[in-house]
């Protein structure tokens, strides 16, 4: 049994026995039963995995939120290959991120056919006993000093100022790395040499793609006109020189790059980093063809497979990759993985859209077929999102202009599982428009089925519909596709 962490782009993997390396026949259990003693804790949130996509792909997600009886809990699934888990603790149906944090429980475990263990959570600490707990407990262990190494990132500066600073960045993740490492081995003996190797490597992995998130982190925030000055570009250079060497790979290795959580994602964000930060101006949109055709020569077998799943899930919300999801498709040969490109295809435009219904601040509930005939802009956010608010400032002249035509319906929708945050943020008026019809995802938030069928994890969102009920658009803050659109249809 086993708990697991995607986050951010940054997480561990692990594994335990040899039975990780090939599937079983048949189906075989898998219990995950506990006891969680955190006062006001009365429920959990359990997610499932078939696969350990880092970019978490909500299409793939079992979801589940469940009441915790006197603190205990306890959920069964049965599976002929290893799966990835994750727990959180609930107060007040939220998450508590010190507890989900601290605890090690929000890390991402695997789970194997036939494991079974018990977990006893406190406001500390997080044990495991049964069949599986050594790898666990180490888990857990090994993610307390992953959570002070992303502590440390939180509050480092966001500007790289001299060369100075792209050398110093690292010192202290350097020192958890070493920590970590000699964990690792001072605990070896109870892993397979598979499990072992594995999770050597994805320590590996974590400190590259900690220190690659770091550094990417602050050359996000350099502006056109820095990347002017000579030191950026010194410190731009050095930063590709020292993370951006493609990581090597033994192609014999398929069930490692199979069930590694971090492996390709480390590796994907490398390659699609070198394309952006390429001369002359060290700052270029992600040539698309570019990196596509690079990960397509140069890869092979299940890894290939889990880059070109990479490069369709994470760049969808910035960059219109819908062009690329036949040829990808086509190119994927593990069944499962041509499973989730298949699942990746709600992308395509065209398509009818997925509508569930969902009430408005009166209580009437609407469905999509309440907006046949019209073009109906959808914008999906959340209160206290300040990319939301910007993006409604942003969009304020156009919407009023849109809405002077009886095609076009504004149409806003709020993941916001408390009603009262929900009502407050429509008087405030920052994040919606005069005349749009203002809908909620109730209790459910970002659980809502509408949500996860889109997978939409990043927001704002904007979706855009034809009056015949397709897909003409979504993306992330994609305002400016949205006007090309509609001033072209309308």
């Amino acid at each position: 049994m086993h708990f697991i962490k995607t986050t951010l782009a940054i997480l561990i993997s692990l594994l335990c026995y040899s039975s990780m390396w090939a599937q079983v026949e048949p189906m075989l259990p898998i219990k995950i039963s506990g006891k969680i003693e955190v006062e006001r804790c009365d429920s959990v949130r359990i997610r499932i995995h078939p696969y350990s996509i880092s970019s978490n792909l909500r299409v793939l997600v079992k979801d589940t939120i469940m009441k915790t009886d006197n603190g205990y809990f306890e959920i069964g699934t049965e599976s002929n290959h290893p799966i990835y888990m994750q727990i959180y603790p609930l107060i007040d149906a939220r998450i508590k991120g010190y507890y989900s944090n601290f605890t090690g429980t929000a890390q991402m475990f695997v789970c194997e056919p036939n494991d079974s263990v018990f977990i006893n959570i406190d406001d500390k600490t997080m044990r495991a006993s049964g069949r599986g707990q050594d790898k666990y407990n180490l888990i857990a262990d090994l993610w307390k000093y992953s959570y002070y190494a992303y502590g440390m990132l939180i509050t480092r500066p966001t500007k790289l100022q001299t060369d100075e600073e792209v050398e110093a960045i690292g010192k202290g993740q350097e020192a958890i790395f070493a920590v970590k490492s000699s964990l690792l081995e001072s605990r070896k003996y109870l892993l397979s040499d598979d499990i072992y190797r594995l999770m050597k490597m994805e320590l590996e992995m974590e400190f590259m793609g900690i220190e690659l998130y770091a550094l990417s982190t602050a050359l996000s925030n350099l502006s056109v006109n820095h990347l002017q000055d000579i030191s950026k570009i010194r410190a731009i250079k050095k930063f590709k020189q020292k993370y951006l060497t493609p990581i090597s790979y033994v192609e014999k290795d398929t069930n490692l790059y199979r069930y590694s959580s971090l492996y390709s994602h480390t590796l994907f964000n490398q390659l699609a980093w070198r394309n952006k930060l390429r001369e002359p101006s060290y700052w270029e949109p992600i040539d698309l063809e570019e990196l596509f055709e690079l990960i397509v020569h140069n890869y092979s077998g299940i890894l290939r497979d889990r880059l070109l799943v990479d490069f369709i899930s994470t760049l969808k919300g910035n960059y219109d990759v819908e062009p690329y999801l036949d040829r990808a498709a086509g190119l994927v040969s593990d069944p499962e993985f041509a499973k989730i490109m298949d699942k990746l295809g709600y992308l395509r435009t065209g398509k009818k859209v997925t509508f569930f219904s969902m009430p408005d601040s009166s209580g009437r509930y609407w469905s999509l077929d309440d907006f046949r005939g019209k073009y109906t802009l959808i914008d999906l956010w959340y209160t206290g999102c300040i990319g939301c608010i910007q993006l409604a400032r942003a969009m304020t002249k156009d919407i009023a202009r849109w809405q002077d035509d009886p095609r076009f319906q504004m149409v806003s929708i709020s993941i916001d599982s408390s009603k009262d945050k929900w009502l407050q943020s429509l008087r405030g008026g920052k994040y919606t428009h005069p005349g749009s019809i203002n809908l909620r995802t109730e209790e459910l938030g970002g659980l809502h089925p509408f949500i996860k069928s889109y997978d939409i994890g990043t927001f704002p969102t904007l979706m855009l519909i034809d009056p015949d009920g397709k897909l003409l658009h979504i993306g992330v803050q994609s305002d400016k596709q949205v006007r090309a659109i509609l001033d072209r249809v309308m």
